[in-house]
This record gives structure tokens, sequence and C-alpha cells, in this order.
């Protein structure tokens, strides 16, 4: 046994999935969403659970190894970020070589317009 707590798996797949009916309106689905008894939906219940979940990963398994457990922590978080640099610089590529050959059906719809709509490339997140 490795030790996971599957039901937290199981209660956040199950989160994930209502949150997924939350977002579709059409059909009987969405009236059967526990969601409509309750004043919240399921994705502060999902972001508590992913919580619990990081620090029973990350989070110290003895007492001497109290200060090694922020380490991992900030390592993970480092190497989440990277990945999503990535993702980002990747993303931006393939939007700007897939609109170079293809002539937009308005101007301000390509990437010379929206970058510029954007404020140039000195905006940035």
């Amino acid at each position: 046994m490795s030790g996971r707590i599957y039901s937290i798996d199981a209660i956040r797949g199950f989160c994930l999935l209502n949150i997924f009916v939350n977002h579709i309106t059409l059909g009987s689905l969405h009236e059967l969403s526990p969601s409509k008894i309750a004043f919240c939906d399921s994705a502060d219940i999902f972001v508590l659970l992913a919580g619990i979940s990081a620090f029973l990963a990350y989070g110290p398994r003895t007492p001497s190894e109290v200060f090694a457990g922020p380490e991992r922590m900030w390592r993970r978080a480092w190497h989440i970020y990277l990945v999503n640099l990535v993702i980002l610089a990747a993303s931006f590529a393939i939007f700007f070589v897939g609109g170079m050959g293809a002539e937009p059906p308005r101007e301000e719809l390509g990437p010379r317009g929206v970058l510029e709509a954007a404020g140039g490339l000195n905006y940035v997140w």
C-alpha cells in the first residue's frame, strides 16, 4: 500500500464532475447537482482537499523534518511554475506561427491587431 488516501481522490473526482455539470446548463443533469441544495459549489471543497493532499504529500513526515516540508513545497511550486511558462511560450508560438500565414477576416483579429489592442508587448502579467 502506498499510503495514499483514495477517498480524498474519490471526493475530488466527484467535485470535478459536479463542477463540470454546473457549467452545463442544458438538460436535466444540471438540476440534480448538489449545488442546488447548498450555498456552495464543489470548487471550495476541491480546493480544500487539494490543500490537504499537498500537505500530506509534502508536509513533514517526522518531527525532525518540520523545516524540510516547506522546501519541498517551494521546489514543487517552482517546477510547476517553469512548466507553466513553457506551456505559455508554446501557446504563444502556436498562436503567432498559425496566424502568420492566414488572413484574418478582420485585421484587428490577427496577431498584430491583438498585440496592438493589448498594448503591445508592454502588457505582461
